[in-house]
Parts: C-alpha cells; structure tokens; sequence
C-alpha cells in the first residue's frame, strides 16, 4: 500500500534526508515501518518504485522541500 498521493513528494524527500545507510530497500522498509508505528519492517514502497518517484522530482525542488521539512526558513 503507497502512500497517499498528496504525501508523496515530502515522504520521498524525507527518506532522502534520512541519510541512507543501508540498501535502499532495507531503508524504505524501516521508514514505513517507523510511519506506521511498527516495530517490523513495512514493505509498501519497492526500490524501483522510489527510484522513479525520486526522477520526477524537480533539482529545484528538494533544496525547498528540505526547508519545508526541517521548519527552516528559505
């Protein structure tokens, strides 16, 4: 189950800010589990599935949706 598509962008940009230790996978599947509250691991979002939301995402944008999403001013 995906997110919903209006939490789309800002749930990608914060996996991204995150900062990926691990496979890229292994770190979509604790954040879910995290935003669920699950002490599991979730698996609602594939590796190919970010990889393609994160190509539409605008260079420009993530540099703002970083602000936006630490409560920074721009």
């Amino acid at each position: 189950m995906s997110p919903p598509p209006q939490a789309a962008a800002p749930t990608l940009v914060a996996v991204m800010l995150c900062g990926l230790r691990k496979s890229i996978q292994a770190e979509l599947d604790e954040f879910f589990g995290h935003l669920r509250q699950q002490a599991g691991l979730a698996r609602d979002v594939s590796e190919q599935a970010f990889a393609s939301a994160r190509a539409k995402l605008a260079d420009a944008a993530l540099p703002y949706l970083g602000f936006v999403l630490q409560g920074l001013p721009r």
